[in-house]
């Protein structure tokens, strides 16, 4: 069965909205080298240990994902709308300032290992992919768990830029990805899951992140979609 087979007969839990330009904001959530490059972290990790998720992950991610975040970057950069980047990590080096479950995970594994699996900002592990890295002068801002609006000021800036809608790409669907833009629809926000633009390890959790999301939390489409629909739309 697809994802959306049958949506459409779902009772859904919010009103339906079309996204606004000038009121839309674009969200690249942890595309970063610990989860996305296969010669770091957690990626590498997967690489080694987890042929079928990373068969499965790390093609679609290089020849998919990658490409059509760039794509609305480049769409949101032409016309002026807002970008804002997210990284999550500890500030400290010995990941001291990271959420206590987090951090005795990473370090169990770092112990039993023997390979780094902390990574604060600063450190490569830590730093965007380069096929989406920020520009000079983008918002960019490190988180220290799955949804940015506990433990940023994210809501306070988006309500004082005036925005309304927003746009969720990035790592991983089921995960932080989810966990910010449920956290955004509790909010108030307008929120769109952009299903070729996100990336997690496997199918079924990225699909039954998405089913859930469009019932009950906001809209999933493409990024095509999303492109052609603010094209289309009246600006605020």
């Amino acid at each position: 069965m697809a994802w959306d087979d049958r949506l459409d007969d779902w009772p859904r839990a919010l009103a339906a909205f079309r996204l606004t330009p000038g009121r839309t904001a674009l969200l690249v959530i942890d595309v970063q080298r610990y989860c996305a490059d296969p010669t770091i972290g957690l990626a590498a990790e997967v690489a080694a240990q987890h042929s079928d998720y990373a068969t499965y992950a790390f093609p679609r991610l290089r020849d998919t994902v990658l490409p059509n975040i760039d794509a609305l970057l480049e769409h949101f950069r032409a016309r002026g709308e807002r970008v804002i980047f997210f990284t999550v990590g500890p500030q400290c080096a010995d990941g001291a300032d990271y959420r206590l479950s987090r951090r005795m995970a990473d370090l169990d594994r770092q112990a039993a290992r023997g390979i780094p699996t902390i990574f604060p900002v600063g450190s490569p592990g830590h730093a965007i992919m380069a096929d989406v890295a920020p520009r000079s002068g983008e918002l960019v801002i490190n988180k220290r768990t799955a949804s940015a609006f506990a433990s940023t000021g994210i809501d306070h800036l988006l309500r004082g830029l005036g925005i309304t809608d927003l746009v969720c790409t990035g790592m991983t669907t089921e995960a932080c990805v989810e966990s910010t833009a449920r956290s955004a629809a509790d909010r108030g926000y307008n929120v769109l899951l952009v299903d070729d633009a996100c990336q997690t390890w496997e199918r079924s959790a990225h699909e039954a992140t998405l089913r859930t999301f469009a019932r009950n939390f906001g809209r999933v489409s493409t990024a095509a979609s999303v492109i052609s629909e603010l094209i289309r739309a009246p600006s605020a």
